[in-house]
């Protein structure tokens, strides 16, 4: 599985680990169906990844996978971007994209 992160995702992801200490630690990739007919992922911050997903170490990060993204994570980049609205981290894929807004405290 070829999943990676931007530079800028590394870099938003740092901060929010050093501002937040207490935010769990797993990030958690999910896939629906999106009403448009296309791929909606989902970005989540998890205590605990979920027993039934794939457990991926990154730059210091534990990314859990659900078992219903799995398939379509091939390639998938984790992006951050600054927008009028807030910053969002931008999951990218061949097989779609979805904006994913975390909330920050």
């Amino acid at each position: 599985m070829q999943f990676s992160l931007t530079e800028k995702a590394r870099a938003k992801l740092q901060t929010l680990r050093l501002a937040h200490p207490h935010r769990p630690p797993v990030l958690r990739i999910s896939a629906a169906c999106s009403a448009c007919g296309g791929l909606a992922f989902g970005l989540e911050w998890d205590a605990e990844p979920p027993s039934e997903s794939d457990l991926l170490q990154l730059d210091g990060w534990h990314i859990a996978i659900d078992p219903i993204a799995r398939p379509y994570l091939e390639e998938l980049t984790l992006d951050y971007e600054e927008t009028p609205y807030g910053g969002a981290f931008l999951l990218l894929s061949p097989y779609g994209a979805s904006t994913c807004f975390l909330d920050e405290p």
